[in-house]
């Protein structure tokens, strides 16, 4: 590789591991490092805009942590991935059955020259669907792993990335997700937006206490839900607060039915 050709990014909310980790990257000529971020929110902004070929994420941060970071850009142009982390070996197994790079702190820069030629040997690979999968899978693993935290992160808002910046969308704020083929449109009151997503991949991501699928190609938030009636042919319609009218797949109805307190046949 040519100097100055792999471009990364570090993320680390403190300011000392930020610059020696972001030092010890500048020593090796062919990296070029873009953008330094303290907090998730500034890196979510900073991958957007540079499109590096790589991240460096600590793991845990406030408001939003590395896994945060990551969930934003799982898809077919996400960035290779290095968390940087104090688990034990034992966690540290689910990153190697997905192919994914760790650094332990303190780095040592024997392991982080290993790990950039990790990188190297994987920017020619085209397989990024394959390892945005197993990518979202390894974040699911560690969560796990960390006793919960899962749960919390489906309480998180959601960075959208829109007209190129990051979007930030509260949940509370969302009135449905729509699927349209590879990508998942997200409903608000006032416009819509657009991220390449499965909706299986954005239902782990949402509150189960604020949302339900009512349909294959559907997902509602109970909130926005301001009236529901059974047309003739038997299915359910729920109107929502800009209008819109969502028809409930049959297979979903039982549960809209018992979460939103309904008459059966009503």
């Amino acid at each position: 590789m040519r100097p100055g050709e792999l471009r990364v990014i570090v993320i680390d909310d403190e300011p000392h591991a930020l610059k020696r980790l972001g030092s010890m990257l500048t020593e090796h000529r062919d990296v070029d490092v873009v953008a330094r971020c303290r907090g998730g929110e500034e890196a979510i902004d900073a991958i957007s805009a540079k499109r590096p070929d790589a991240i460096f994420v600590d793991i845990f941060m406030p408001e939003i942590d590395g896994f945060g970071v990551v969930g934003q850009f799982l898809d077919d142009d996400c960035p290779e991935v290095v968390f940087v982390t104090a688990f034990d070996e034992y966690a540290l197994r689910a990153f190697d059955a997905r192919a994914i790079d760790y650094l332990l702190k303190p780095v040592r820069r024997e392991r982080l020259a290993e790990t950039l030629d990790r990188i190297r040997e994987r920017i020619g690979d085209k397989r990024s669907g394959d390892r945005a999968s197993a990518l979202e899978n390894t974040i699911d693993e560690l969560r796990s792993a960390r006793g919960g935290a899962s749960v919390d992160a489906r309480r998180q808002d959601l960075w959208i990335r829109h007209q190129g910046r990051a979007v930030r969308v509260a949940q509370r704020d969302i009135e449905w997700v729509e699927a349209e083929r590879e990508y998942v449109r997200f409903h608000t009151r006032d416009t819509s937006l657009m991220r390449r997503e499965s909706m299986k991949s954005i239902e782990k991501k949402l509150d189960p206490d604020m949302f339900v699928r009512a349909h294959r190609s559907a997902i509602v938030n109970l909130s926005h839900v301001v009236r529901s009636h059974t047309v003739r042919a038997g299915y359910r319609v729920l109107h929502m607060t800009s209008g819109t009218k969502i028809r409930v797949g049959r297979s979903y109805a039982m549960e809209i039915t018992r979460l939103l307190k309904l008459d059966a046949c009503g």
